[in-house]
């Protein structure tokens, strides 16, 4: 987010960019040179076989799905609290541990900058950003009270249902969908509820804010592209989400 708080809620944070052009010679491992630069900040490598599913044209012209089993690469970082992972189509970085938007840069700039100088065009078709907030109020009774710390539009659907039957909600989860046309804006947002479909005994509250681009983004932009991806981010969650009693907590520098 913009502002530095010493506190924060992030349950995850991802980057992730798609490319047309299946990088070459995948199946045999990550460039050498490619790898090395990458492995200066993620130094231990787990090669994983997944599943994969691809959708191929017949010459019918007809869409045929095929499912093969994939190797794809990982690498973590030494506290093993963010990692990126190569597939032969797309790479994402993805923090547990979620230091700061200067540092994905720097992290995302090893990956993406090292794989355009080894592997030439890759014909970008997606770049997203990704915060998922997991807010916890502990030490309070009233589990559907969040009017001190959020938007009060956000939990608005909570007080439809009568008082007496609050006690058996056991989820209230929304999501907007916003098309701006240079970008999309995803948040989902709302009581979850970790204990689903029990009722809700928590009080924990998800602000999952997801900003992409899905244009053809030329090498030399896709930096600038990511700084407006996490502005867009941070702007909701500072003016529309979020409230002084939520700051206080996170207790801003």
């Amino acid at each position: 987010m913009a502002k530095k708080y010493k506190k924060t809620f992030l349950k995850q944070v991802l980057v992730r960019l798609d490319f047309q052009k299946s990088l070459e010679s995948y199946e045999k491992g990550v460039n050498p040179a490619t790898e090395n630069a990458i492995m200066k900040t993620f130094p231990t490598r787990i090669d994983q076989k997944i599943r994969m599913q691809f959708l191929k044209v017949s010459p019918n012209d007809q869409p045929v799905m095929s499912i093969n089993d994939q190797t794809v690469w990982t690498y973590y970082a030494k506290d093993k609290k963010k990692h990126t992972r190569i597939e032969p189509t797309d790479f994402y970085i993805q923090y547990d541990k979620y230091d700061s938007f200067n540092q994905l840069k720097k992290d995302f700039k090893v990956v993406f900058d090292n794989l355009v100088k080894n592997y030439g065009e890759l014909n970008i078709t997606r770049i997203g950003l990704r915060y998922i907030d997991e807010i916890e109020i502990k030490g309070e009774s009233d589990v559907f009270d969040w009017k001190n710390y959020l938007n009060p539009k956000l939990f608005s659907a909570l007080s439809l249902p009568l008082k007496k039957d609050r006690n058996f909600i056991s989820r209230a989860f929304s999501n907007l969908e916003f098309n701006y046309g240079d970008h999309n804006l995803i948040l989902k947002y709302g009581m979850f509820n970790p204990d689903y479909p029990s009722p809700i005994k928590k009080k924990v509250f998800i602000l999952d804010s997801d900003a992409f681009k899905k244009d053809n983004v030329p090498h030399n932009e896709i930096h600038t592209v990511l700084d407006g991806l996490h502005k867009y981010i941070s702007d909701l969650f500072e003016n529309r989400l979020i409230k002084d009693g939520l700051r206080k907590i996170m207790d801003s520098r």
